[in-house]
């Protein structure tokens, strides 16, 4: 039932895409001026949007605080390098937990609406993506003009699933700047999109206070909690033992076997109920059992407010905390489409001097990272399935 969902949300997902090419297209061939007008073009099946407006902007804020720039853009190279070795020992050390079968193992999962990323939580990861796009493309653009290299448009792009922002810097400008120019422009987006998830991070913890019990965010389908509990349950005991943490959470099911009979105290809509529940088979470990939820503390906001708003305003952060930090971190990865990828290119021209032999050094580089992420992504399937993801 699981796969089948997974394979309809798929086809829903590809039949809204191509009904947004079929509209496009047919403004191109018939309404050709409309997207003159909206500054959109389409080029090799990618619809891109173009606007200047932003370029004053831009401009103001580097030329008018070019010392500032230059010192933040010295300290977002240091930490871009940091961000790219961590990047590189996760990916590295997250295969091997899988491969030797670690209950340890994060899942690694691309982002996906309607696949892995469900209609409800739908609002939080567009305004996630968007925040971080938006931040990581303005500090490209501040940095740049900062460097001397003037921004012809800044935009979106859209190319069947996959969406985000670009900046234009004017390319002969940019090719003849000189090293330590071009990698504190590239290293600048990851920056802020890491400043700007500490900043959230930050928010949560003062805004959010801890309660006892934890909270049911997410119920896995054809598990035991598929039938006996509901989003935004408060797990409060296990068979009498009181709950206090998500730590207090993980030590007690570990504790327990496949079909395994347990009592469950919950409050739900300020009502407390016991439930009765069997356990199943754990999927990456047949020793446990297995509830079948993943759960959050339970929450207090700052201001007084229904549980269901504390639940919105903190699922709010935590996306934005995690998309921010996850972007910063892969897009510093040696691939050769991310600004990881861009640098260690320009390094090696520099070292190697011969733009052909970067390029196929790059290219090679890229290619083993893209394998060992595409290996991590493969491991989360096998073992978690096609599972919608919630933080």
């Amino acid at each position: 039932m699981a796969n089948m969902n997974v394979y309809t949300n798929i086809l829903l997902l590809m039949t809204a895409s191509l009904s947004f090419y079929a509209i496009i297209y047919y403004m191109k061939l018939f309404k050709g001026y409309l997207l003159k007008r909206l500054n959109i073009t389409v080029d090799s099946g990618i619809i891109i949007f173009r606007t200047k407006k932003l370029n004053r902007l831009l401009t103001l804020l580097a030329l008018k605080n070019r010392k500032i720039v230059y010192l933040l853009s010295n300290i977002s190279l240091i930490l871009s390098l940091i961000l790219m070795g961590y990047g590189i020992f996760f990916v590295h050390n997250n295969l091997l937990k899988f491969l030797y079968g670690s209950c340890n193992a994060m899942p690694v999962t691309p982002l996906i609406p309607f696949v892995t990323v469900s209609l409800e939580d739908l609002p939080y990861f567009i305004i996630s993506v968007a925040i971080a796009v938006v931040t990581h493309e303005f500090a490209h653009g501040v940095v740049a003009i900062a460097e001397n290299v003037p921004i012809t448009s800044t935009g979106l792009f859209f190319f069947i699933i996959l969406f985000g922002g670009f900046i234009e810097p004017l390319e002969d400008k940019f090719k003849r700047i000189k090293l330590s120019s071009k990698l504190r422009i590239l290293a600048a987006g990851s920056t802020s999109n890491l400043i700007f998830s500490l900043l959230f991070l930050l928010a949560l913890s003062l805004m959010f206070h801890p309660r006892d019990g934890v909270t049911v965010m997410n119920i896995i389908e054809n598990t035991p909690a598929h039938q006996t509990l509901k989003r935004y349950d408060v797990i409060l005991e296990i068979n009498g033992e009181r709950i206090n943490t998500t730590q207090d959470f993980s030590l007690l099911m570990s504790k327990t076997r496949p079909y395994d009979d347990i009592n469950l105290t919950i409050m739900r809509s300020g009502r407390i109920l016991s439930l009765h529940v069997k356990l199943d088979k754990h999927p990456r470990n047949t020793s446990r059992g297995f509830l079948g939820v993943s759960v959050i503390q339970n929450l207090d906001f700052i201001l007084p407010c229904e549980k269901t708003t504390v639940i919105i305003l903190y699922r709010i952060f935590i996306w934005n905390a995690i998309i921010c930090s996850s972007i910063a971190i892969v897009n510093m990865l040696p691939i050769f489409i991310s600004d990881g990828g861009q640098m260690v290119r320009f390094i090696l021209e520099k070292i190697v001097k011969s733009e052909r032999v970067a390029e196929r050094i790059n290219i090679l580089i890229s290619l083993y990272f893209i394998s060992i992420l595409a290996l991590n992504i493969l491991f989360t399937w096998i073992q978690w399935g096609g599972i919608l993801w919630t933080p």
